[in-house]
């Protein structure tokens, strides 16, 4: 899959990207989740992404790929039901608790929608629910 060349392992040890591996993670499975529900990957969108994501190192012990084909399977599950949507992203906002991590996430998500041209109203909607459960308690 294009993704897997986003976060592909690096030689050097240790993060230069600032992110932890959490984190990678969750912006990861929101931009695949984006991509669901946007309903195609066009070149647009690979290029936004690959762009924007290119400075981040993966650190697991599972790699890029096997990665995002367990995560597309999770979300690919829950793409049609809005209760699971939400519940996956809550656990998204689990693993971002910086709000710098957060506005990264949703520039990326945001960045991902209008590489096409313009937010369709899904794209509209999914943003707005996903800026919900990304801001912080109390609207602060």
């Amino acid at each position: 899959m294009i993704l897997e060349r986003l976060f592909r392992s690096r030689p050097t040890p240790g993060a230069t990207d600032g992110l932890t591996q959490p984190e990678r993670e969750a912006i990861l499975d929101l931009l695949l989740l984006g991509i669901f529900v946007d309903n195609h990957l066009s070149l647009a969108e690979n290029k936004v992404i690959q762009d924007e994501c290119e400075r981040f190192d993966w650190d697991s012990g599972t790699s890029a790929d096997i990665y995002i084909q367990q995560s597309t399977a999770r979300i690919r599950d829950c793409r049609h039901d809005p209760q699971r949507q939400d519940e996956a992203l809550d656990r998204i906002a689990g693993r971002l608790p910086r709000p710098d991590t957060r506005r990264m996430a949703l520039s990326l998500l945001d960045r991902l929608f209008l590489s096409d041209g313009q937010h369709d109203p899904g794209e509209q909607a999914f943003l707005d629910r996903v800026t919900a459960h990304l801001a912080p308690p109390g609207g602060g």
